[in-house]
């Protein structure tokens, strides 16, 4: 379809969805750039075996962290899209 032949919704619509693609792909790219050197870069913290009972709990509470967000996130999202008709 033509812009011409596009209504002011139709522009609109079509915005939205850009920028909703867009969006999209920045976090998987962010995303996919951060999660791999997050836990090396935690686990680089403690050095020696000394530390090695601080490493075990870093980690537990690192993962339990990305769980909880997890988690929130499932219920949190719904209310956030309530009311937004991207798709429809």
């Amino acid at each position: 379809m033509f812009y011409s032949q596009l209504s002011g919704n139709d522009v609109v619509d079509n915005a939205n969805r850009i920028t909703a693609m867009v969006a999209l792909f920045v976090i998987a790219l962010g995303s996919g750039g951060i999660k791999p050197c997050v836990s090396s870069l935690g686990g680089d913290q403690f050095q020696g075996h000394s530390n090695s009972y601080m490493i075990t709990k870093f980690f537990a509470l690192f993962y339990a962290a990305i769980n909880a967000g997890s988690l929130l996130s499932y219920f949190i999202t719904p209310f956030l899209r309530e009311g937004t008709f991207i798709y429809s």
